[in-house]
């Protein structure tokens, strides 16, 4: 059966109960009865801890007290199980681990969110989900990924945030590695920053406490001068303005060499200051030429990626237009009609079986064939006996060059055989593709002395996966006509 989480909710009448909420979100009643839903209005908590209550269509965010209560109701861990009742869950990578009430465990799926991890540029990991309903990816707080940082997602793989948004991780990708890049250099460069900033700004307390000690010097020796001059002036006698007058002039100096201290302390302040700035500046300079250095890698990069995706349309063009041709060969116009607009394709579809509907009695003498007497038969009797000998064979030009003169064909009028036999074969081929008529239809191709060495293993290839998604040949079929003329199929297949 499917998981559940063991948890407990409230009916809108306030009563108690035990419920089990399963990986998509749903609260049961009976953990064994899918269909047991919580009634409309029940409060259900949540393993991330959050409260909800159920409506008609859905359930939304509940944020008040529990009826009957005050605050919030108290509700033990819940226990994710297979049984409702073992206490561990799976974590998705082979393993179990006990659940703890309000932390997700990494490859679980709660409410619609699927948990998982997600890392930086720098290679830190962070918790984060996805939304299941949108696809999305965020950090556990909700913010949304940020420009080079990976996802893992359900399947396992890792996905890589890009400025157009996710596509799958590939750490050979110069696109990629240009953007991570980027990121790193800037974030080296912001902390030599930083460092460069507080190393400048650790020089001010120290400035400050020199300052200070010769402000606080200056002012002792203001203190220990004023003491001794009013000793000075007692002795000789000085009384009155001489006096105070001697004072003012030591506070003067006094006050002249605190201003003088300030005004140096303020000028260090200042060039402090500066430097911070110039180190603000530098890094963002510094900045400047990384996203120039690596904007030219990325779109560089970018634009290769681009002409490597167009090569790759113009080859799948290329090859699909080779396949047009071939099948053409054959009365198949559909697909030249998928690659040109407008063509008619049923007009040509008639005009190829008008020109190819064989006229054996007007090209005898271009034939090759002479009467035979000895034979008792007609030439076209004759004719068709050839033909489908050489069918039945497997290998009708090789068959034709070993057996004409049984025919009483002559050898300068081989080709001409050929020929005829190719309009012959259109004539009697089975409606619709088959194993065999495919098989002898290819082997007329590369047997033929005017198409000799013109079918690369590629082209048949492409003929025949063509077959394939035509549903003419099955898997089997296919793989074994590709061994048939050399081709491995494995890369194919």
């Amino acid at each position: 059966m499917a998981r559940v989480t063991e948890t407990k909710y409230w009916d809108k009448d306030g009563k108690e109960h035990v419920g089990y909420i399963t990986d998509a979100g749903v609260t049961l009643t009976n953990p064994n009865d899918p269909n047991s839903t919580v009634a409309a209005g029940s409060i259900v908590q949540s393993v991330g801890g959050d409260y909800w209550i159920k409506g008609e269509n859905g359930s939304t965010k509940y944020t008040g007290p529990v009826p009957g209560s005050s605050s919030k109701p108290t509700v033990s861990s819940g226990n994710t199980t297979s049984s409702a009742s073992s206490g561990i869950v799976s974590t998705g990578s082979g393993t179990s681990s006990p659940v703890s009430s309000g932390t997700p465990v990494k490859g679980t799926t709660q409410n619609g969110r699927y948990y998982t991890e997600i890392k930086d540029a720098l290679g830190n990991t962070y918790n984060g989900y996805i939304d299941t309903a949108t696809g999305k990816s965020y950090h556990s707080d909700g913010r949304p990924l940020d420009v080079g940082e990976r996802v893992q997602a359900i399947g396992g793989d890792w996905y890589f945030m890009s400025p157009n948004g996710g596509v799958a991780y590939n750490p050979s990708d110069q696109y990629q590695v240009g953007i991570m890049s980027e990121i790193q250099a800037k974030e080296i460069a912001r902390q030599q920053t930083e460092q460069q900033i507080a190393d400048i700004r650790a020089q001010l307390p120290e400035l400050n406490r020199q300052y200070d000690r010769l402000a606080r010097g200056n002012w002792v020796n203001y203190r220990l001068g004023e003491r001794d001059l009013d000793q000075q002036l007692a002795a000789a006698g000085y009384t009155g303005g001489l006096a105070e007058s001697s004072k003012v002039g030591l506070y003067g100096d006094y006050m002249t060499n605190y201003a003088e201290g300030e005004t140096a302390r303020a000028q260090a302040i200042d060039e402090i200051n500066r430097q911070i700035a110039n180190a603000k500046a530098d890094g963002n300079t510094a900045g400047l030429e990384i996203t120039l250095q690596y904007g030219q890698m990325i779109a560089d990069a970018l634009a290769q990626k681009r002409a490597e995706q167009a090569q790759a349309e113009a080859t799948a063009w290329e090859r699909k237009w080779q396949e047009a041709q071939l099948a053409a060969q054959y009365g198949n116009f559909t697909l030249l009609g998928e690659l040109i607009d407008g063509l008619d394709v049923e007009g040509l579809t008639a005009a190829w079986k008008a020109q190819n509907t064989p006229q054996y009695t007007s090209s005898r003498s271009s034939g090759g064939y002479t009467k035979n007497a000895g034979t008792g038969g007609s030439s076209t009797a004759q004719e068709a006996d050839l033909f489908e000998e050489m069918r039945n064979s497997g290998r009708p030009y090789a068959y034709l060059q070993q057996n004409y003169k049984k025919f009483g064909v002559a050898y300068s009028g081989l080709e001409g055989v050929w020929q005829e036999y190719q309009k012959w074969e259109q004539e009697n081929a089975t409606p619709t593709y088959s194993y065999e008529n495919i098989m002898r239809d290819l082997d007329a191709q590369i047997n033929s002395p005017s198409l000799s060495g013109a079918m690369t293993k590629e082209d048949i290839a492409a003929f025949l996966l063509k077959m394939y998604d035509l549903d003419a040949l099955n898997d089997l079929e296919t793989m074994t006509l590709m061994r048939r003329y050399g081709i491995d199929p494995r890369p194919y297949m």
